[in-house]
């Protein structure tokens, strides 16, 4: 290309780049602004799959979700109350007394005026619930973990990724971005980086929407090296660098695809994939990888109360 370019006459060079200028970049501006005046259904369906060795276990879940927001003096409370709960293992529908005490699982979320999360309140007296109706040894390791954990870890990583890191940024569309992340698991938090690419916007019932297809990758910079790094501007309380304690020999990959709304930050539609996996080592000479691939495919859509 510079070859040709040198061929060509200066006057003629220079008529060329005249009349075929670079087109501006678009670029979106992402507002926490959600709506107080009405309520939501969140719908979802996953699935994981465990696997190791030549062993497989799936579990499907099916789930929902009745949302609102109100105002309160610092921003934002939203209550999240399940509605519905439906699982099956290896294909068959599980049901108990336990599933009937997640059914009325509760959380609520106080995030300030410019979306930043505030604290999740819930998720440790949902657990706590459960307790009463587990046997054996199930019921003494949810004991220990009652005790000694935190609650509330994948919902604050949850709205980081969807909410906070996008809060007050304006951004073009086709461009490469990456941030860093974490995820918790039994043993642990697993850092890893989060590309992603804005574009194109898409008409829906409830108005245009903008696509976000993102990438779990382990390096970043590795993998795309023209990536812009994109930095917060919120003052999180959650340090994806410093998430807590680290689960080691961990690694976290897969995608997602969403349709935002940039003027309110809701989530519309969403659908995830993500593999966890990690090796474990019985005897020094044999080693066995575990991998859970879990999948998801949620929905929002404003309903009448």
């Amino acid at each position: 290309m510079r070859r040709a370019t040198r061929r060509l006459p200066a006057a003629l060079a220079l008529a060329c780049a005249v009349a075929s200028p670079l087109a501006a970049a678009e670029t979106v501006t992402f507002a926490f602004a959600p709506p107080t005046d009405r309520a939501f259904e969140l719908r979802s369906y996953g699935t994981g799959t465990t696997k190791w060795g030549g062993n497989k276990e799936v579990i499907e879940v099916g789930m929902i979700s009745r949302l609102r927001f109100a105002p309160t003096a610092g921003g934002y409370r939203l209550t999240d109350q399940t509605q519905d709960l439906a699982i099956a293992m290896d294909g068959k529908r599980v049901e108990s007394k336990v599933l009937d005490v997640v059914r009325r699982n509760r959380l609520t979320w106080y995030v300030g005026r410019d979306g930043r999360l505030e604290r999740v309140e819930g998720a440790r007296e949902n657990f706590a619930a459960m307790i009463p109706l587990l046997e054996g040894e199930a019921k003494k390791r949810a004991e220990q973990r009652l005790a000694e954990g935190e609650f509330g870890g994948d919902e604050i990583a949850t709205w980081f990724e969807t909410c906070e890191v996008l809060a007050g940024q304006t951004l073009e569309l086709d461009r490469d971005y990456w941030f860093r992340h974490a995820r918790s698991t039994d043993d642990g938090w697993v850092v890893f980086d989060v590309l992603f690419r804005l574009g194109p916007w898409e008409e829906t019932p409830h108005g245009r929407r903008l696509r976000q297809r993102a990438a779990f990758v382990s390096n970043a910079r590795a993998e795309l090296p023209q990536a812009v790094e994109l930095v917060p501007k919120l003052r999180s309380r959650f340090d994806p660098a410093r998430p807590g304690a680290l689960a080691r020999g961990y690694k976290i990959t897969g995608n997602a695809s969403r349709l935002i709304d940039p003027a309110t930050l809701l989530v519309w539609r969403e659908q995830v994939y993500r593999r966890e996996e990690h090796e474990i080592r019985p005897v020094e000479e044999v080693g066995i990888t575990f991998a859970v691939e879990a999948r998801l495919d949620t929905t929002l859509t404003p309903v009448a109360e």
